[in-house]
């Protein structure tokens, strides 16, 4: 699957994310924000579901006053 707005429909469908946790940045730049405890079944979705064999993840962690 290569068009990115088909893959971020798809996605959407099946998970729901809520609004502005999943953006189309560009033709090959999806973005989504996602709780840690819904990564697995997500990442296994777009694996075994969707045929990626190459994923890129950029994680980030907010500590808040720390």
């Amino acid at each position: 699957m290569s068009d990115v707005n088909a893959i971020a429909a798809e996605l959407q469908a099946k998970f729901g994310f809520p609004e502005g946790a999943l953006k189309v940045q560009r033709a090959t730049r999806l973005w989504i924000e996602v709780e840690k405890e819904r990564f697995p079944a997500i990442f296994d979705h777009l694996v075994k579901g969707m045929g990626f064999s190459i994923l890129c993840t950029i994680t980030g962690l907010d500590l808040g006053a720390d």
